[in-house]
């Protein structure tokens, strides 16, 4: 574990987050916000105590929207820069790609009209249009949510549209797109479809 997190702290020293920490309960964090559920009835209540340790690989973080579009900025600058560039992304394009690539037979999981698939911890939107002459296909999205006890959250990333897949894009000067993180301190709140919308509208002046 001391491992995992040392990993874990560096990347957090990478980034240029000053909000972002593991959710330990004891540890006393400024502007730690309280949290919040609701019972059967819709009556506002104190949300318990968990330990998120047990995914902190995956999630269990405290965060700002801040350090979450900072991270969705790093994520497009990744994938818009080169290998051979003198300042290379965090990742390798072909990372983010791999991380960007639906995984097969995941359509039908995320939407009856098989337009999202799901990649390595992200939905993402469909490229292609489903049929000749139907509706055109939206824009490459990935989004990703998470949410624990008193928690919900929603990090939506569009990457600046060009030629035919993200594959063969090519960029000036990244992060071209849109970044929209929206976060609340209440259980079980549906931020994904909201920060996907805004994203959308904000990508008509985004170049």
């Amino acid at each position: 574990m001391t491992t995992n997190v040392g990993t874990m702290s560096t990347g957090f020293t990478l980034w240029p987050t000053r909000s972002t920490y593991l959710d330990k309960h004891d540890a006393i964090i400024y502007n730690r916000a309280r949290f919040y559920g609701r019972d059967i009835k819709g009556v506002l209540s104190n949300a318990p105590c968990v330990d998120s340790s047990y995914k902190w690989a995956g999630g269990g973080l405290l965060s700002t929207v801040d350090d979450l579009v900072l991270y969705g900025n790093s994520m497009l600058c990744s994938l818009q820069t080169p290998d051979n560039s003198a300042s290379p992304g965090f990742l390798k394009p072909s990372t983010v790609e791999a991380i960007w690539t639906p995984a097969p037979e995941t359509s039908s999981l995320w939407g009856s009209s098989g337009k999202y698939g799901y990649g390595m911890g992200w939905v993402l939107s469909a490229q292609e249009t489903p049929c000749r002459g139907c509706r055109e296909a939206g824009p490459f999205v990935a989004s990703h949510t998470g949410g624990s006890m008193g928690g919900t959250s929603a990090l939506t990333v569009l990457p600046s549209p060009c030629e035919l897949s993200i594959r063969k894009c090519r960029w000036n000067d990244p992060p071209h797109g849109v970044v929209v993180a929206v976060i609340g301190n209440m259980t079980s709140v549906a931020y994904g479809r909201i920060a996907d919308e805004i994203a959308l509208q904000f990508a008509q002046f985004a170049k």
